[in-house]
């Protein structure tokens, strides 16, 4: 009876911990879903119980891999291929767990594996010792590094190396088992158990560091990927921004020609009509300025800081390229970024020579680059070379004591997002931060 209920209770922790484990690594829901939970956990729990009385690791091998199949690729959907790889490492773990209690078992306790079923309490302690492992290798960071790597679109052949060095363990780990259950108590046998326990764990951690670095090459990889399309996103946004910003001054030179000719000829009826046009269609420009911005937040924030540009007698330029509604991160948090972006452009643009702010939200595939770009006075413009590393930090300012709070506030902000990312640069007597929100 014991033995039944000790078998109960550790298919159900298996099931449990295959289960969350797909969930953890996949980010499949927030919340459990309970329809999925049952049909994951009811068959697996029936298909653990069974393997678990087959004195053959094959069989139970087999039970786990046939579980993590099912729940990874029918019950939530993932990719077969993908579920086969879980499978493969889930059971790699598995078996180092099993060749290190095998091992203590036999050498620390002097217990015959071959007898462990004969008693309820041994056998418990085997299994939760054995389980216990499991869960602790499952949860290490660099475990759960080889899960991710699955899930990014990385290297076929890094993938391929991975599982193919998992197999390998598998293997290994298979030939350890054998070799400890054949131990007849001989000085032969002891040390050739000693020996091969030693070699395996010598095999793993060389395994497992190869595995590690085509990680780490994988992720710098995917880091540097991440970078370049930023950059390359970053270089357009900047582009559109210089096209507007030359047509805006052709267009105003082109009227301001038109303005002095009719006063030259003394036309005074002429210019001030077409004075008067002019701001018709700036009127007509601000009522339509807004109209690709969908999302409330955003909209509401940029019409209150327009209407205190406009109050401070400053050029406003704004450019949306496409229809903008999800903002990809939490809209409070991107509203108060960029609330402290603009306070900051309003205060230095009043005190510059020619007061002008442009804001560019340009949107390309699954990144939106917000770009503010604002004047500043002549005393600014050659700002020591750390500049943008002193802006962000607490307390420091060009405005005096006790300032300085609101760009700090804005980094803090900024480093809860891994998709945010901000670029500040000082051309041609502009302040410019570029903020770039990226869908990763």
């Amino acid at each position: 009876m014991e033995i039944h209920i000790v078998n109960l209770l550790i298919s159900i922790l298996y099931v449990c911990l295959i289960i969350y484990v797909i969930i953890k690594t996949n980010e499949i829901e927030k919340h459990v879903n309970l329809k999925k939970f049952i049909l994951s956990f009811v068959p697996s729990v029936a298909l653990m119980l069974t393997v678990s009385y087959s004195n053959f690791i094959i069989v139970k091998m087999l039970g786990i891999f046939l579980i993590t199949l099912y729940v990874s690729s029918v019950v939530y959907r993932i990719k077969f291929i993908k579920g086969i790889m879980y499978a493969i490492i889930l059971l790699s773990f598995y078996f180092a767990s099993e060749l290190i209690t095998h091992f203590i078992f036999i050498k620390a306790f002097d217990i015959n594996i071959s007898n462990v079923g004969s008693s309820g309490l041994i056998y418990c302690l085997y299994s939760l010792m054995s389980f216990v492992l499991t869960s602790i290798m499952l949860n290490l960071d660099k475990s759960q590094l080889i899960f991710n790597m699955f899930n990014k679109s990385l290297d076929f052949k890094a993938k391929m190396a991975t599982l193919i060095i998992l197999v390998i363990l598998l293997f290994v780990i298979s030939i350890n088992i054998l070799v400890i259950n054949k131990i007849d108590g001989s000085s032969f046998s002891y040390l050739l158990s000693i020996g091969s326990f030693i070699a395996s764990m010598l095999l793993c951690m060389s395994l497992f560091y190869f595995i590690n670095i085509i990680i780490d090459t994988t992720n710098t990889l995917d880091l540097t990927k991440q970078y370049n399309n930023k950059l390359e996103l970053y270089n357009k946004t900047m582009q559109e921004l210089i096209d507007t910003q030359r047509r805006t001054v052709h267009e105003f030179n082109n009227k301001m020609t038109v303005l002095n000719g009719y006063i030259k000829d003394k036309r005074y009826e002429d210019a001030e009509f077409f004075i008067s046009k002019s701001l018709k269609e700036t009127k007509n420009l601000d009522n339509t300025l807004f109209k690709n911005i969908k999302n409330s937040g955003l909209k509401s924030l940029l019409l209150f800081k327009y209407a205190e540009i406009k109050d401070k007698n400053i050029g406003f330029e704004l450019m949306v390229n496409k229809r903008i509604e999800s903002l990809i991160i939490d809209s409070d948090d991107l509203c108060k970024i960029l609330g402290i972006f603009l306070d900051n452009a309003i205060e230095a643009a009043v005190n510059s020579e020619r007061p002008f702010i442009s804001v560019g939200i340009v949107k390309i595939e699954e990144s939106i680059s917000i770009t503010i770009m604002n004047s500043i006075a002549n005393e600014y413009i050659d700002m020591e070379k750390n500049f943008q590393e002193k802006i962000f930090q607490v307390g420091y300012s060009k405005k005096g004591y006790n300032r300085g709070f609101g760009l700090s506030i804005a980094k803090d902000l900024i480093d809860r997002y891994k998709e945010l990312s901000c670029v500040t640069e000082i051309i041609d007597g502009f302040f410019i931060q570029d903020l770039i929100v990226t869908r990763t």
